[in-house]
């Protein structure tokens, strides 16, 4: 053999190698993500089977007759209930989450996106009450939008009538 043959070789062994590494960090990077994922999946599943979640939920719905009633909000807008301001802390996380691409929107397909779309449209008069409040010369057109976008994602893709 001469030399260029064998420097070809281990050149094309190298690159050989190479292209296996990036192959396997490229599988580890898939399978990280899919773990990542699944804790964020479970990490929404935990919070909103928590006490804390549940019980502000329960409250909110007896008070407004299972949402039968619109929110009554009279504290100037500023100070909604407590339950209710948690829920709304809560589904605005969660749903900035999903419309970024951490959380993925079948988690709505079911009872959480009933109790996405049956809250927001509870609140939906406050938040727009919210977002025509001034603060100094600035308005909160962007108060929890993430809750509004997500709700008529989750109702058109799940819960659409036919």
């Amino acid at each position: 053999m001469s030399t260029v043959d064998t420097s070809s070789l281990v050149a094309l062994f190298i690159s050989i190698i190479g292209i296996l590494i990036g192959v396997l960090g490229a599988l580890s990077t898939l399978r990280n993500d899919k773990l990542a994922r699944v804790q964020v999946i479970s990490q929404y599943y935990d919070e909103a089977n928590s006490a804390e979640i549940k019980e502000a939920r329960d409250r909110v719905r007896k008070n407004s007759k299972s949402y039968t009633e619109p929110y009554k909000f009279i504290d100037e807008g500023y100070n909604p209930n407590p339950d209710v301001s948690k829920l709304l802390g809560f589904y605005g996380k969660w749903a900035t989450l999903c419309l970024n691409g951490y959380l993925p929107i079948f988690v709505f397909d079911s009872s959480s996106g009933f109790q996405l779309i049956t809250f927001y449209e509870y609140t939906k008069e406050y938040i727009e009450f919210r977002r025509r409040q001034e603060i100094g010369e600035v308005k909160n057109v962007g108060y929890v939008i993430s809750i509004e976008k997500l709700a008529k994602k989750v109702r058109a893709k799940y819960f659409a009538t036919k």
